[in-house]
């Protein structure tokens, strides 16, 4: 892996190198990737792929959330379904799409931030297979603004923060279906668990919570 003086001169004269070689052209490679331990984790119901502490997986969603380095998110989804489709629960005979739906941002966080990262994973592992697939980020939204999840000190505290954050706008779409619920990053899992029940509440048959990493 690069140093930091390395990764900044690279960074400044080929923007679209490597996070982790220098190659240049695309931000994350496939032999970086390809060299990174699996992770495999499920924990409290969320399956994720990455360990969050890897350098290389930190590094490349801040610069998704907080640089805007948008192409990241398409190679973070692609991952994410090269890795945990096993978890999708894809029956051959299926004669509709699963669900694929994104944890929201509030509104406030979104006008903020521009953009979704969640949303840009979910709908880059959905492109890697539209036949058995279908995007959905109107479904679920987040109707409270909510503190940090990592400034509360207790699992009773994360609870209460979250507690009424999310609520569907097309029950009819979820009744009965199973759904697969994406995220950047794992912490606590108590914001995929309250989206989870929020689902649940209105008839989802199933949900499948999948993660980049678990940090």
């Amino acid at each position: 892996m690069l140093t930091f003086i390395h990764r900044y001169l690279l960074d400044l004269f080929f923007p679209q190198s490597c996070l982790g070689c220098g190659q240049p052209k695309e931000r994350l490679c496939v032999r970086c990737l390809d060299e990174l331990p699996p992770q495999n984790a499920q924990e409290k119901g969320v399956f994720s792929v990455f360990d969050y502490q890897t350098a290389l997986i930190k590094r490349a969603i801040w610069r998704l959330k907080y640089k805007g380095e948008k192409p990241i998110a398409l190679r973070l989804g692609q991952e994410l379904y090269r890795r945990g489709r096993a978890r999708l629960d894809l029956p051959a005979n299926q004669h509709q799409p699963l669900i694929v739906i994104p944890i929201p941002l509030s509104r406030r966080r979104l006008a903020e931030r521009g953009f979704n990262q969640a949303a840009l994973i979910a709908k880059a592992l959905v492109d890697c297979n539209p036949s058995q697939l279908r995007f959905a980020d109107d479904v679920l939204v987040k109707i409270k603004n909510t503190a940090a999840q990592v400034a509360m000190k207790s699992r009773a505290a994360r609870r209460a923060n979250l507690a009424g954050a999310f609520a569907v706008r097309n029950s009819a779409l979820v009744a009965g279906q199973t759904i697969i619920l994406i995220d950047d990053v794992a912490t606590t899992g108590a914001t995929m668990a309250e989206a989870k029940r929020t689902l649940m509440s209105v008839g989802a048959k199933r949900v499948i919570s999948l993660t980049v990493a678990r940090g």
